[in-house]
C-alpha cells in the first residue's frame, strides 16, 4: 500500500508537507499550514483516447478499477474473469460509468492459469478490440494459508494461479506487439 499511496502523493507548495487525496485521511494544508483547504483536483490527459486495453481480472477489485479509469479516459476496454456471472455485473457497472466506450467493454470469460485459454482470450480481445495497446494483468489470487500448512503442491498451485496466469496471457500479447 505505501507505492500506491507514494504514487498519488505531492509536494504541499511552501510547506513541503506531503498531501494525499481527502479520501486517504491526509489533510490538504494552506500556506500557512493552520487552515485546511479544499484539494484542487484537476484533470490530466493521459492520451489514452482510443487505447486498447486487456485487463485480466477484470471482474473485481484492482481490475474492475483499473477498466473504469481506462474507460473514463476514453480507452477501448476487454475484461478476463473465469465467471461469466462476475463479467454481466462488472460491464452493467462500467457501463453506468463515464467514457465513450463504457457501454461497448468487452467481457472474456477465461480460466488464464489454461494456456489455450489463455490464447483465445487474447483472440478474442483482439477480436473485439481490434488489437491490445495496453495489457494489465491483475487476475489469480493464491489461497492463503498459516506457514506450517504449505505443502509443495500448494507452492505449486499458488505459482499457477499468480504467475503462470500472467505468463500465460503476456506471451501471446506480447508476440502480437511485436509484429
Amino acid at each position: 500500500m505505501g507505492t500506491n499511496r507514494r504514487a498519488m502523493m505531492t509536494p504541499c507548495r511552501l510547506t513541503g508537507i506531503a498531501t494525499g487525496p481527502p479520501h486517504m485521511g491526509i489533510r490538504h494544508l494552506s500556506n500557512d499550514a493552520r487552515a485546511p483547504r479544499q484539494p484542487k483536483h484537476t484533470i490530466m490527459d493521459l492520451e489514452l483516447g482510443n487505447q486498447r486495453v486487456l485487463i485480466t481480472g477484470g471482474s473485481r477489485g484492482i481490475g474492475l478499477a483499473c477498466a473504469a479509469g481506462f474507460l473514463r479516459e476514453g480507452a477501448r476496454v476487454a475484461i478476463v474473469s473465469r465467471s461469466a456471472e462476475n463479467l454481466a455485473k462488472a460491464c452493467a457497472k462500467l457501463a453506468e460509468g463515464q467514457g465513450e466506450f463504457a457501454k461497448d467493454v468487452v467481457a472474456v470469460s477465461a480460466d488464464l492459469t489454461n494456456i489455450a485459454e489463455a490464447a483465445r482470450a487474447v483472440e478474442e480481445a483482439v477480436a473485439g478490440l481490434g488489437g491490445i495497446d495496453i495489457l494489465v494483468t491483475s487476475a489469480g489470487a493464491a489461497k492463503r494459508r498459516p506457514p506450517d500448512e504449505l505443502t509443495p503442491q500448494l507452492w505449486q498451485e499458488a505459482m499457477t494461479a499468480k504467475y503462470f496466469s500472467y505468463i500465460n496471457v503476456i506471451d501471446p500479447v506480447v508476440k502480437r506487439m511485436a509484429q
